[in-house]
């Protein structure tokens, strides 16, 4: 199993420091640019976001059948999109497409009109981009290089209610021959304590600030009835242990001309905290504090399936989160990990399933991120019905 990008956090170290070196804030940002064109008149944020990851996956140009909005057309509906998870997202896609579209010695179409839709200087950025890969194999350090422009201080300032830094990311490419799973990992550091991150990442909660998710009640505890049903159970003060495993009922989708899925699941899930192991054990850097709070999930039941109007049947879905905090200085890491495999060999289906769930991985930028209870224009801001 091949993992895209590989990093290591004394890799990532070397480069942020190296970027800040050798750029400043007026580097990426650029008042010079012209005003963006208006959003089309359809397509959301998430298939906004999933047109850049498709991108990435295919910088020489995405296949014709892989469904996906043309980029010009997601940078200005990101860039359009002025709520602090709108912001969010933008600086995600700032920094995909400003390492993943580099081409050695700038940005290529659409990547160079894409860029400057969303507000970046393509080649004042290539510059910074081509320092940081100057002898270097980019297949080692493209993930390094898009932490490292996503943490410039022009990008922190997108979202200044919550300035997330660190934010590594690794996934299974769907490639020209997709595997039928996808592993997805994720790691960042947010400006927050950790009981506000622990409420926002509770599994009660999914439906408040993920685009995937939206109320009305998405993502609930449930128990089924004697004849197959399922009815809501008391939610659990969000953050809090849950005690023992519990079931969840979510409702995962993505309507819309350029994304295609909905999945109904029951899901065994369970919080708690303990001691951390020493960060000398943990796959990402660790703040070395002594609380940590879990979150594990595991496929108990599907419901109902399908992608791109074909049904589709989960094999395995499974995953974690833990979020450590600092409460001297109001700073937790997340880390998360989710593998799914499908059950269908139409390559376009799982191509489509690669794309959603990298990005379900991806935005836990802006669920970390997320206060609890949420205003509802967060769901709004995504433009989920």
């Amino acid at each position: 199993m091949t993992l895209y990008p590989l990093e290591t956090a004394h890799r990532l170290a070397r480069w942020v420091a190296a970027v800040f070196l050798v750029v400043t804030a007026s580097a990426c940002g650029s008042p010079d640019l012209p005003p963006p064109p208006p959003p089309p008149p359809h397509g959301t944020p998430l298939e906004a976001m999933l047109s850049v990851h498709a991108n990435a996956f295919y910088p020489r140009g995405v296949p014709a059948d892989v469904r996906a909005t043309p980029l010009i057309d997601a940078a200005a509906i990101l860039r359009n999109d002025d709520s602090p998870a709108g912001r969010s997202r933008r600086r995600r896609a700032i920094a995909r497409l400003g390492a993943y579209g580099f081409d050695g010695r700038g940005y290529p179409p659409p990547f160079d009109e894409a860029l400057r839709v969303l507000g970046v200087h393509p080649e004042r950025l290539a510059g910074t981009v081509g320092g940081l890969l100057r002898g270097k194999p980019s297949h080692d350090t493209v993930g390094d290089v898009e932490t490292a422009i996503a943490d410039l201080p022009a990008q922190q300032e997108l979202t200044p209610e919550c300035k997330w830094q660190k934010l590594m990311q690794w996934v299974t490419p769907p490639g020209l021959q997709p595997p039928p799973f996808v592993v997805a990992q994720m790691s960042i550091q947010v400006p927050r304590a950790l009981p506000d991150v622990a409420a926002a990442m509770d599994p009660q909660s999914w439906d408040e600030c993920s685009k995937y998710f939206c109320s009305p009640e998405h993502t609930f505890l449930a128990s089924k009835t004697s004849s197959g049903g399922v009815v809501a159970q008391p939610k659990l003060p969000a953050g809090l242990p849950y005690g023992t495993f519990r079931t969840l009922f979510e409702h995962f989708r993505c309507n819309g001309m350029f994304c295609d899925a909905d999945f109904q699941t029951l899901l065994t899930v369970n919080t708690w905290y303990d001691t951390p192991p020493p960060s000398s054990a943990s796959p990402v850097p660790t703040l070395g504090t002594s609380q940590r709070y879990w979150v594990s999930y595991d496929l108990a039941e599907q419901r109902s399936g399908e992608i791109l109007g074909t049904p589709q049947k989960i094999m395995y879905d499974q995953g974690w989160i833990w979020a450590e905090g600092d409460p001297k200085v109001a700073s937790t890491v997340v880390f998360g990990s989710k593998l799914i495999q499908m059950d269908s060999p139409v390559a376009q289906a799982l191509v489509h399933a690669a794309l959603l769930f990298t990005e379900l991985c991806a935005e836990q930028a802006e669920m970390a991120c997320c206060p609890t209870p949420a205003p509802p224009s967060m769901c709004v801001s995504a433009g989920v019905p």
